[in-house]
């Protein structure tokens, strides 16, 4: 590897993929559900993506979303090179992409002093504890108040049992030589063998053949950036919200929905259990434990407001929602974390429905009568599961002020 990528995976371009937990409009959305106040419904926000990667995500957000300035970043330049390249295709002025390492990107020219939303997608878990600390104090200086951070982060203790397989990958791939692709697929090659002579390591860690036959699917441009860096962390999420208050950062929510309605993930007893913890961050310890987590997608807030609960109702009131894929009638299967969700078609249908015309707000959904008799809580718990299945969106947010 060359010196400047810091032993960072730079051989292979990362993928093209788009993640709706950078939109801000879903971030508003969970925000909401979570009884937060946020500031994303203004008529002009700040948005920064720390290591774009291909820049796929910034671009739409940038081409989707004219009136919020989006900036990301990136150190390979063969990345921002093409990520430039799309945002001149898209004509999207409000798109500025820079070519920058951690430690270098605040000197950049042109950024903002302050950002409303700063959001990096798996790259916390991939960089080295200096880069983590550059990160760390880019947040402290350049989040307002009122702020939301989106961090997604391989977790502890889902990895656990797979730390030692992915050491015999990096350890088998490093002793190759030529390109890196083909060295990946022979590491692939070797657990393979290692599996099938039958090894004390498999025998007692049957969950790692379901892991390693998902690996084998992945393209080798994606095994190296989410697996082969240098510096590859499982935080317990404990330590993740301590760096996190250390930019004065506090837990807000899930980036999931789906993790916000807890009778769809926990028995009465686990729940039991949770409701216990008084300390949030052990509660969420707490939750991977039983859940065995393996990756979070976290929201942090700089400075907790919450609404009032009528406050909170009103948000709701406000959040346009948008089918995101075609309803074309008849029941549906919701299934979260592959459980199937008991969600009768009465409850979902109308809803879906009354949305083929366009994008609507709660409000407009609850004038027209989709929601029946269903009491308010029925109605914010049917909607939060349609987005976290990935039914429904958060659409753009209005910002024009009421007639």
């Amino acid at each position: 590897m060359n010196d400047w990528t810091s032993g960072y995976v730079a051989e292979l371009d990362y993928t093209h993929d788009f993640y709706r937990e950078l939109a801000p409009s879903h971030l508003a959305f969970c925000a909401t559900s979570q009884g937060q106040k946020h500031g994303l419904n203004q008529p002009s926000l700040n948005y920064c993506e720390l290591g774009c990667g291909q820049g796929f995500s910034a671009n739409l957000l940038a081409a989707a979303n004219p009136h919020i300035e989006v900036h990301a970043m990136d150190f390979n330049p063969a990345h921002i090179h093409g990520a430039r390249e799309l945002a001149e295709l898209a004509q999207s002025p409000n798109m500025h992409f820079y070519e920058n390492s951690f430690e270098d990107f605040a000197t950049a020219p042109g950024l903002p002093e302050t950002f409303d939303v700063i959001a990096l997608h798996g790259v916390y878990s991939w960089v080295s504890r200096e880069n983590q600390n550059y990160i760390l104090d880019f947040l402290a200086k350049r989040l307002k108040p009122g702020g939301l951070v989106y961090v997604s982060y391989n977790t502890m203790p889902g990895w656990a049992a797979a730390l030692p397989l992915r050491r015999i990958l990096t350890d088998q791939v490093s002793q190759g030589e030529g390109p890196l692709a083909p060295r990946i697929q022979d590491a692939l090659d070797h657990v393979t063998e290692l599996q099938t002579i039958g090894t004390g390591y498999f025998n007692s860690n049957p969950s790692l053949d379901a892991w390693l036959s998902k690996v084998k699917t992945m393209s080798p441009n994606y095994l190296a950036h989410e697996y082969l860096n240098k510096d590859w962390t499982p935080f317990h999420f404990a330590d993740l919200a301590e760096d996190m208050s250390h930019a004065k950062l506090s837990f807000l929510a899930s980036a999931d929905p789906s993790d916000h309605v807890e009778d769809l993930l926990f028995t009465p007893e686990q729940i039991a259990v949770l409701q216990a913890e008084a300390n949030p961050v052990r509660r969420q310890a707490l939750r991977d434990v039983i859940l065995n987590e393996q990756f979070r997608t976290d929201i942090f807030v700089k400075g907790r407001l919450r609404h009032s609960e009528r406050g909170t109702i009103g948000a709701w009131f406000e959040t346009p929602l948008a089918l995101t894929r075609r309803y074309a009638g008849g029941s549906i299967k919701l299934t979260c974390r592959n459980r199937e969700i008991p969600l009768e078609q009465t409850q979902y249908e109308p809803i879906l429905n009354a949305l083929k015309d366009g994008p609507q707000t709660v409000r407009a959904l609850l004038d027209r009568g989709v929601f029946g008799t269903g009491t308010w809580a029925d109605i914010s718990r049917t909607l939060t599961i349609l987005v976290g299945t990935g039914h429904l969106g958060s659409g753009p947010i209005d910002f024009r002020p009421a007639a």
